[in-house]
């Protein structure tokens, strides 16, 4: 991936989370995106549910959807091209696509807060 410094990763935990914890909404991420981050290049969303409805929230922002679930997307949501891959050790994948970005929206997931912590971000922010 060919990530510049000022992308941007939101990290989107839904999946189990939805049953078991109270998930962050969509207006918590947008107060983040839209008070905090203000302005990127591009904004690519790394989610473990790339099919919840929840995700189409985003779509105001063009985002690039990077996620795991059953198998490798990467994609726009307004033009739905994408590419599929290796689902082997796609939680190691998606770890370390977080971690290669210098800007960083976490989600309420310690999952994404170690990725940012062992990263070499600059600007984190926690939604």
């Amino acid at each position: 991936y060919n990530i510049l410094d000022d992308d941007v990763v939101v990290h989107v935990r839904r999946g189990d989370y939805v049953n078991k914890y109270d998930c962050m909404s969509f207006e918590q991420y947008q107060n983040i995106i839209e008070n905090y981050v203000k302005t990127w290049n591009r904004l690519y969303i790394c989610t473990d549910c790339s099919e919840d409805p929840f995700i189409k929230n985003f779509n105001r922002y063009d985002p690039i959807i990077y996620s795991h679930n059953g198998k490798r997307v990467l994609s726009r949501i307004n033009n739905n091209q994408g590419e599929s891959g290796n689902t082997t050790d796609d939680a190691l994948n998606d770890f370390c696509f977080l971690r290669s970005f210098n800007r960083i929206v976490l989600s309420a997931s310690t999952f994404s807060w170690w990725a940012a912590y062992l990263s070499n971000a600059s600007d984190i922010e926690l939604t």
